[in-house]
């Protein structure tokens, strides 16, 4: 990552490997066909209109920007995998939900 101060570096490199770690545990499910489905390739068109909505800031304003960004995926994860672990219809798909939930309440 080429922009943003070194708090905002840090916490997106965390993102990184947060991501990648709990996209890897998916991708095995579905590999071990526990969950039917498959991964998602690419952004959607909001996500890349928002990548280049970011890529035209610099500096402070960057860093708020993406903070605010990350704080409502935040929110959007937690409400989707908290439904998901109460009301889901795969239990290790549910059992996932919920683990990672956890783990995403403590950010």
């Amino acid at each position: 990552m080429q922009k943003g101060g070194e708090a905002t570096k840090m916490f997106v490199q965390q993102m990184i490997k947060e991501h990648e770690n709990t996209s890897a545990e998916l991708k095995d499910m579905i590999a071990s066909n526990k969950v039917k489905g498959a991964p998602v390739a690419d952004l959607t068109e909001d996500d890349k209109e928002q990548v280049g909505d970011l890529a035209k800031l610099d500096g402070k304003e960057f860093d708020e920007e993406l903070v605010d960004a990350q704080v409502e995926a935040h929110e959007n994860a937690v409400n989707l995998l908290k439904r998901y672990g109460e009301e889901g219809d795969n239990a290790e798909l549910k059992a996932w939900a919920s683990k990672t939930l956890h783990a995403l309440q403590h950010h």
